[in-house]
C-alpha cells in the first residue's frame, strides 16, 4: 500500500506536494483518453473525500506531481489509494494489459509556507517544458496551469491561497503568474529536482529576491 514519507507526520490542514511515479518510470500516460479517465476519476474521489482539496496537478508520460490540501491529514492516503488504485484497474480495462501501473509508494512532502507553496506551484508547471513534452509553457497540456494563467474554467481545482499573492485583480493575477512560471531561475529548479522526493525549499538570496519581488513583502 502507498506510503507517506517516513520523515513526514500527517497533520491537519496542510498543503502536500505529492509526487506518484508510473511502474519502471515507463511512459504509460500519453494520450487524451488517459488524462479524461484520470480526471473522471479524480472528480469522483474528491467528492467522496471532502476534507481532500486539489490544488494543482500536471501529468508527464510517467509520473505526476500534485499539490493537495488535506483538511484532514488521515484522509490523505485514503484518497491517494483509492485514486491510485482505480485508475490502474480502469486503465488495464481501458488498454487490454494486466500487471502493476504505479510503483508501490507515492511521495508527500509537506509544504509549509507560503513560499514554499509558489515555488513548488512554479516548479511543477515547468515540467512538461522542461522534459521536452511542450516548447512553450502555456502548450503545457493534461495540467492544472491554464486554470490559474488563462482563467480555463477546472472543476477539479480549489484555487492555491497563495495565487493572490500575484495581484489584487483577476487579470494582473494571472500574467503576474504566467511570468513568474517562466522566469524560474535555473538553481531555483535544480534545488527542486535534486529534492524531488522531499522537495522543501532551500533559501538562498535569489530566491529570497524573487519572493520578494512577486510579494512586495519586506
Amino acid at each position: 500500500m502507498p506510503r507517506i514519507n517516513r520523515s513526514n507526520i500527517l497533520a491537519d490542514d496542510m498543503l502536500y506536494h505529492v509526487r506518484i511515479q508510473i511502474n519502471n518510470s515507463e511512459f504509460k500516460f500519453l494520450k487524451t483518453r488517459h488524462f479524461e479517465l484520470w480526471q473522471n476519476i479524480a472528480t469522483l474521489y474528491l467528492k467522496k473525500y471532502p476534507t481532500i482539496k486539489l490544488n494543482d496537478y500536471i501529468w508527464m508520460n510517467s509520473h505526476a506531481h500534485m499539490i493537495i490540501h488535506a483538511i484532514k491529514g488521515d484522509d490523505l492516503p485514503r484518497f491517494l489509494h483509492d485514486l491510485c488504485w482505480r485508475f490502474a484497474f480502469e486503465y488495464n480495462k481501458l488498454e487490454k494489459r494486466k500487471g502493476h501501473f504505479f510503483q508501490n509508494r507515492y511521495c508527500a512532502s509537506m509544504i509549509t509556507s507560503d513560499k514554499q507553496a509558489i515555488m513548488c506551484q512554479r516548479y511543477i508547471y515547468r515540467n512538461q517544458l522542461k522534459a521536452g513534452m511542450v516548447k512553450k509553457i502555456k502548450d503545457t497540456q493534461w495540467s492544472s496551469y491554464h486554470h490559474y494563467a488563462y482563467g480555463e474554467k477546472n472543476d477539479l481545482i480549489t484555487p492555491l491561497y497563495v495565487f493572490e499573492i500575484h495581484g489584487k485583480k483577476t487579470e494582473d493575477r494571472r500574467l503576474n503568474f504566467r511570468v513568474f512560471v517562466k522566469t524560474m531561475m535555473p538553481h531555483e529548479e535544480a534545488l527542486w529536482r535534486a529534492k524531488l522526493k522531499h522537495p522543501f525549499l532551500k533559501t538562498t538570496k535569489q530566491i529570497e529576491k524573487n519572493y520578494l519581488s512577486i510579494t512586495g513583502k519586506s
